[in-house]
């Protein structure tokens, strides 16, 4: 028979036994589940690799790593349908011969703000050799790639062709400018600003500014249109009747200069609309009309001057006519008298003379 310090022993024994074998099997285990895990990371890594390796080589953008000394060590298949190289010919090869030597000192200045700041950054636009010899505008986007110890391995980038966007901009500026030289030699005013009684100034020509006495458009972009009306609800009427109407053609407005002179102005306008139909702006044009003006109110003053003299004719010639008919039917009937009298034949013939006189005189009266 076992003693109690015996039993105790082996109890021990097997206790310790029973945890080493739970040790060993929980181990196993965590090590099973480690690899299972491990072998599932692969496949999401092999399968994340094969989508990233397709959207790259199908990629319309050119897609590059770029050592920190300048040097491609890869580039994707579609610099050969983009830029005529072969991806092969790119490996080992610094990208400064291929860039336009006025735009090199811009890229090597962007590595090194990508750099600096270790994470992605918005690159410039710059000018690519095409194998054919052209120039192409690219625009650039680039990170820098660390390992596990946070030393830098290499830059990955990623640019797109931009040069048909390029040539668009650079077609848009030059009508602009030259919209912009028709403007402002133009010798009618020309402006633009927004709509409503609050309304402000967007532009002004130099005609404009000449005629309304101001020294530069950026004191013309500092006002409110209002500043420029002798009765400012009058700017309410116009603006609402432009945007009723949609245009106004020959618009006569009473202005006035900067030193507060009036000034009477024919206005030509139309509403621009954006791409929802709501109002941007009007755009006017405007012609300084005071001479005219003026001469329409001297000769406006000179028909009413001589309507009045006209008037007071009328009036003359009406009272002088009842003045001097009067007395002409006096002298009308003594002469009929006369006639039914017995007269010579030169008395009557005096008496014949006078009637006809005074029928004269009197259809005279009369027109």
């Amino acid at each position: 028979m076992l003693d109690k310090d015996t039993v105790t022993k082996a109890l021990r024994f097997y206790v310790n036994l029973a945890e080493i074998i739970s040790t060993v099997g929980y181990n196993n285990l965590k090590l099973e589940r480690n690899l299972a895990e491990r072998e599932e990371l692969l496949q999401s890594l092999r399968a994340s690799e094969e989508k990233f390796r397709f959207l790259v080589d199908y990629s319309y953008d050119l897609v590059w790593v770029l050592q920190s000394d300048g040097i491609f060590s890869y580039v994707s298949p579609s610099w050969k349908a983009i830029l005529g190289y072969d991806p092969s010919y790119m490996v080992d090869k610094a990208f400064q011969p291929f860039v336009h030597p006025e735009d090199v000192p811009v890229c090597e200045h962007y590595m090194s703000e990508v750099l600096a700041a270790g994470q992605p950054l918005p690159g410039p636009q710059y000018r690519v050799k095409h194998a054919e010899g052209t120039w192409r505008w690219h625009e650039v986007g680039m990170t820098p790639v660390y390992d596990r110890d946070g030393s830098f391995l290499y830059f990955v980038g990623v640019s797109r062709d931009i040069t048909e966007r390029k040539l668009a901009e650079q077609k848009l500026a030059e009508s602009e400018k030259r919209y912009r030289t028709l403007v402002e030699n133009l010798p009618i005013a020309i402006y633009r600003n927004t709509p409503g009684p609050d309304g402000h100034f967007l532009m002004a020509n130099p005609a404009f500014l000449e005629i309304f006495g101001i020294d530069a458009e950026e004191d013309v972009l500092k006002m409110r249109v209002t500043d420029f009306y002798v009765d400012p609800e009058e700017r309410k009427v116009f603006s609402d009747k432009l945007i009723q109407m949609g245009r106004l053609t020959g618009y006569e407005l009473k202005l006035k200069r900067a030193d507060g002179t009036p000034i009477w102005c024919s206005v030509t306008a139309f509403v621009v609309f954006d791409d929802q139909k709501s109002i941007k702006y009007f755009d006017c044009s405007l012609e300084d009309i005071s001479e005219r003006k003026r001469a329409e109110e001297a000769l406006l003053a000179a028909k009413e001057a001589a309507e009045a003299a006209n008037r007071a004719k009328s009036e003359f010639l009406a009272n002088m006519s009842h003045e001097i008919r009067t007395p002409i039917n006096g002298i009308m009937g003594m002469m009929q008298l006369l006639q039914m009298s017995d007269l010579d034949k030169e008395q009557k013939e005096y008496v014949d003379l006078t009637i006809t006189s005074a029928n004269r005189l009197t259809r005279l009266l009369s027109d």
